[in-house]
């Protein structure tokens, strides 16, 4: 917004500067109450004038500040565009990550399910004998190695969504994170 607020600043400076190398038109008007007797009456005088002033020749200052205010509002409009066209590429950025992270998670989720479901096929077997403690654990470990990568997915959609919020501008506190 401040580099939209920089160009309409910078198009008003180039107008004004335009508008210099334009004839001035100056009107005066003035009233008098000199008066003076005349043939036995007395008179008022009244006064009107218009005027017209042109610079002629000022060394071209005038095109000089013109072409500098020209200038600086293509620089502006440059840097404008430049910059709207970063925005652009950092919220499809984010956006494209926010989506990988939620593919991420679903399968964090799925691998945790798988894990659970391997964990307790495992148990069951150790109860019955038919595993060894060795089994058991590894299958342990597995799970929890699961569940981390859950957690840690999870988080990291999280934080896409708060990174995706905040650069396209729809950052709300109220917001709950139900992921």
């Amino acid at each position: 917004l401040s580099a939209e607020a920089s160009v309409h600043a910078a198009d008003w400076a180039h107008l004004k500067t335009q508008r210099e190398a334009l004839p001035a038109v100056n009107f005066m008007g003035s009233m008098g109450a000199l008066r003076y007797r005349h043939d036995s009456r007395w008179q008022n005088n009244y006064s009107l004038g218009i005027g017209v002033s042109w610079t002629l020749f000022n060394g071209f200052d005038t095109q000089y500040k013109a072409l500098a205010e020209y200038a600086n509002t293509k620089s502006q409009k440059f840097a404008l565009h430049q910059q709207q066209l970063q925005v652009l590429r950092d919220v499809w950025t984010e956006f494209h990550t926010f989506q990988s992270s939620i593919q991420l998670f679903n399968s964090a989720k799925a691998l945790e399910a798988a894990a659970n479901e391997s964990f307790e096929a495992i148990r069951i077997g150790y109860d019955a004998g038919l595993n060894s403690l060795l089994d058991l654990l590894s299958a342990q470990k597995t799970l929890s190695e699961a569940r981390l990568k859950r957690i840690r997915s999870q988080a990291e959609l999280a934080i896409h969504w708060v990174q995706l919020a905040y650069v396209s501008g729809r950052l709300d506190p109220n917001d709950n994170l139900n992921f």
